[in-house]
């Protein structure tokens, strides 16, 4: 898509504004990583840190949040993921305290990780500086390196989202138009 997608709208709030909000029920402190001009103007009302290593993907913003995160964690969650909800990423939340690995991460209906949206605590900083160094941007890359990962497989997903909708991301204006319909009707 050619426009920035947490700033798209849908049921009157954009992208962003739907991940803060959540995050907000969750986490006692929220921040944004990405362009402070482009979401300063944008209203959020959110601390926004300019993202420290911005030639790299997802995997800069992580390090970014990591090196602002207040806590031993940090939530990681992409805007783009407009179905995703409290009950699931407070179950992550929950796996993290209780038994403290260095990340949590959900695999999708494919077995995929979904990087975008998990936890990260600052052990994994060291790990993430050597990739970054070695030019490994792909996150799930540093994952071997990084310690005691726990993912939280397809059964623990299907209790909160049976058909996986949660881990559904907006990349086209179809999928955008589609997330509006569902998400004006309640459709979750």
């Amino acid at each position: 898509m050619r426009e920035d997608k947490a700033l798209l709208t849908c049921d009157d709030q954009s992208f962003a504004a739907r991940s803060l909000n959540l995050l907000k029920g969750l986490c006692e402190s929220v921040s944004l990583i990405g362009p402070r001009e482009r979401y300063d103007r944008a209203g959020l009302n959110v601390e926004i840190f300019e993202d420290g290593v911005p030639s790299c993907g997802p995997l800069g913003g992580i390090l970014t949040a990591l090196h602002h995160a207040q806590q031993e964690y940090a939530l990681i969650l992409a805007c783009d993921l407009p179905f995703m909800t409290e009950p699931f990423l407070y179950y992550m939340i929950g796996a993290a305290l209780t038994e403290r690995p260095n990340m949590v991460v959900p695999v999708d209906g494919t077995g995929e990780y979904q990087p975008l949206c998990a936890l990260y605590s600052r052990a994994c900083l060291p790990a993430i500086e050597t990739a970054i160094t070695a030019q490994q941007f792909k996150v799930s890359d540093f994952y071997e390196k990084a310690g005691r990962l726990r993912v939280i497989g397809t059964g623990e997903i299907r209790r909160f989202s049976p058909d996986f909708r949660i881990f559904t991301n907006v990349n086209t204006p179809e999928q955008w138009a589609e997330a509006k319909q569902m998400l004006g009707q309640n459709k979750i």
